[in-house]
C-alpha cells in the first residue's frame, strides 16, 4: 500500500474524530442551551443529510423545531435567528383600558 494512501487514510479516521466529537459538543451545548436562538443556531449544525426525525432522535429536540430551524435556514443560511414571537408582548394600556370597559361597564 503506498504510503500516500495511508496518510489519507489517518486524515480521513481523525476527521471522523474530530466530526464526532463536534456532534457531542453541539449536543451538549443543547442541554444547556438558554435561548431559542441559541437552539436554532445548534439545531442548524447538523448534517443536511439528516433527515427531520433523526435529527429530532439524535439531538433530542422536536421535530417541528427541527422543521422551523431548516425553514429559517432558507431564508438565513447556518446559525439562523429566529424570527420574534409576539406571544407574550405586553398589550398597550389604552387596549387594556378599553377591554376592561367593554368587560366590566361602570367597573
Amino acid at each position: 500500500m503506498p504510503k500516500d494512501q495511508t496518510v489519507g487514510d489517518e486524515q480521513l479516521i481523525a476527521l471522523g474524530r474530530d466530526y464526532l466529537e463536534l456532534l457531542q459538543q453541539v449536543k451538549d451545548k443543547l442541554r444547556v442551551a438558554a435561548s431559542a436562538q441559541e437552539l436554532y443556531q445548534l439545531i442548524s449544525l447538523a448534517p443536511m443529510s439528516w433527515s427531520v426525525a433523526k435529527v429530532a432522535r439524535e439531538l433530542k429536540v422536536g421535530e417541528r423545531l427541527v422543521k422551523n430551524t431548516r425553514g429559517a435556514m432558507e431564508e438565513q443560511g447556518i446559525l439562523p435567528i429566529p424570527k420574534k414571537n409576539f406571544a407574550g408582548n405586553k398589550m398597550p394600556d389604552e387596549h387594556v383600558k378599553r377591554v376592561k370597559e367593554f368587560a366590566m361597564p361602570g367597573a
